[in-house]
């Protein structure tokens, strides 16, 4: 293979790699809003370090249960 070729196909490779990464950004900022949203992220009760960890910690496993249940049911319905 001429250097040109690779050259052509290793820029190929990474405008394909970079368009995934697009996407996957616009899939990750989703994914962060709604984390905030379940969180309800603007009403934090913790008062202390500690306390804001737990709270954080125990939001994460909350979270992530309900995506969980949502994927579950959409492959149970087929969507």
């Amino acid at each position: 293979m001429s250097y040109q070729a690779r050259r052509r196909s290793d820029q190929n490779y990474h405008a394909e790699t970079f368009a995934e990464l697009y996407v996957q950004s616009g899939t990750i900022e989703i994914d962060i809003r709604n984390f905030k949203i379940v969180i309800d992220a603007e009403h934090l009760r913790a008062r202390s370090q500690d306390t804001f960890e737990k709270e954080l910690l125990a939001s994460t496993v909350a979270y992530n249960l309900i995506v969980q249940f949502r994927r579950q049911a959409a492959c149970l319905h087929h969507l």
